[in-house]
């Protein structure tokens, strides 16, 4: 019975002008490939490579170093050429050289056959005009997924969520309900710590990825009231990039979307997510997004990264152009509120706090807007909560009195869509649109990336350097 006794991890080379494999057999234990013994080469079955088997009559044959230097031990090689590895190798190949007891068995690298997989797979399905199979980590109320979704669909790639990932119950189940062109009868939900899930057990792959980051880590705020120094350092998301790589390298999809604030850029978990996945095979994309920019009255950054597998066109994301104009003022989004409505309150601790912070040399003010200004503050996860430095909306007619945006100016400051909110509360409206993305940002960014991989996939491809 056939045993495995060392793995190789090599490269097709060239010598003598040739296609050539070398490696040292030296290995624990007796195999059937010994110096001066012979074997011959046929192609593997079912897979890109080759497989050598003992014939004491074989054409090819182990050779050796030092064979004939008694002071030295024998070292037993092979150096290998012939038609048959000209035929299913390429020169600069990566190889996986697997040694047993009784053959040896050559094979494209894993992480080639990966590349090749999910490449064919979705150019076959964009040809065809087969809906994408997506992975959605972390989606809360769904505003990244269907920015990305109707994204792609405007550059002719339609999509589906195949497996759905959130923690939150109070997220997850208003963005099943109120966003169905997302899913369909097929779509796997999991809810729960995205940690616990045995993603080393997943035998499927999709063709992209949506992930949206969890901020809390990489935002001054959460660290702040973490007391973290680092993002890696707050103990229930911290580790949260690793776990998303854990997932990519699993499902191994085409391309990913992902998205964080800004600070996250200057954390080691950036670094490790951007050099990992340059080891997967992908070229990477980063730029970070104005709200104010992509016509949102809501001036929020969101830094974005694009992973492209490195077999699709180059895309240029600092190329991706903003489709919609902002509104003037923040007047344009607001709904017509009773000037006797209750949301009116005096909120005077925000503006107690504040001469407090002045006196205290700290950067928190009040946020109050009249309506006339052309944007507005980052609003956060926590608004409904009244905190200071996110916008508050003066009276118009009675000075002292304020109100917070409703839940539909929330999402219209974001570009979000109405329906995200449908159906929930004030609070979860609020936290919904808080740490969702500008809708308009992400919708433009999905577009262009589209439009390079549907170009690719039809075989229009574009010189970069001469376009």
């Amino acid at each position: 019975m056939a045993k495995l006794k060392k793995l190789i991890e090599s490269k097709i080379r060239t010598s003598r002008n040739r296609k050539s494999i070398w490696f040292e057999l030296f290995t624990t234990g007796v195999t059937d490939f010994v110096y001066g013994s012979r074997y011959d080469v046929s192609k593997l079955e079912g897979e890109q490579g080759i497989i050598f088997t003992p014939n004491p009559d074989g054409k090819y044959r182990v050779s050796a170093r030092d064979a004939n230097n008694p002071d030295k031990p024998t070292k037993e090689i092979v150096e290998h050429f012939s038609p048959t590895l000209n035929e299913t190798f390429e020169v600069g190949q990566p190889i996986r050289i697997e040694i047993h007891t009784n053959k040896i068995v050559i094979k494209l690298h894993h992480s080639v056959t990966s590349i090749q997989r999910r490449e064919g797979r979705i150019k076959d399905k964009i040809r065809k005009g087969i809906p994408l199979n997506g992975l959605s980590m972390c989606m809360g109320g769904g505003g990244l997924d269907l920015s990305v979704s109707r994204g792609l669909e405007q550059s002719k790639i339609s999509t589906r969520v195949a497996i759905a990932s959130e923690y939150e119950r109070k997220y997850l189940e208003p963005c099943l309900r109120n966003n169905p062109e997302l899913f369909d009868e097929n779509t796997l939900v999991l809810e729960g710590d995205m940690r616990s899930f045995p993603v080393n057990q997943n035998r499927n792959e999709v063709d992209f990825a949506v992930i949206g980051i969890p901020c809390e880590p990489s935002s001054l705020a959460g660290r702040t009231r973490n007391g973290n120094a680092l993002p890696e350092q707050n103990e229930r998301t911290g580790t949260i990039p690793f776990h998303i790589l854990c997932w990519l390298q699993s499902f191994n999809p085409a391309f990913a979307i992902l998205e964080n604030v800004e600070g996250f850029s200057r954390s080691g978990s950036f670094y490790m997510v951007i050099n990992v996945l340059k080891e997967l095979g992908y070229k990477l994309s980063v730029r970070t997004l104005s709200g104010n920019e992509f016509g949102a009255i809501e001036d929020r950054t969101r830094l974005s990264i694009v992973a492209l597998s490195e077999g699709i066109d180059e895309f240029d994301i600092d190329a991706v152009m903003p489709s919609n104009t902002k509104l003037a003022t923040v007047n344009d989004i607001l709904d017509d509120v009773p000037l006797d409505s209750e949301m009116y309150k005096p909120y005077e601790y925000i503006f107690t706090k504040e001469q407090a912070d002045i006196k205290a040399n700290k950067g928190f003010r009040a946020a109050v807007y009249t309506g006339s200004e052309a944007k507005l503050n980052c609003i956060l996860k926590g608004y409904h909560k009244v905190r200071s430095g996110e916008p508050l909306l003066a009276h118009p007619k009675i000075a002292g009195l304020y109100r917070l945006l409703t839940e539909a100016e929330h999402a219209r400051a974001k570009t979000l869509p109405l329906q995200m909110i449908k159906g929930v509360s004030t609070g979860i409206a609020h936290q919904i649109c808080g740490q969702s993305v500008i809708y308009n940002a992400f919708f433009d960014l999905a577009a262009a990336l589209g439009k390079t991989i549907h170009r690719w996939a039809m075989g229009n491809t574009i010189n970069m350097q001469s376009a």
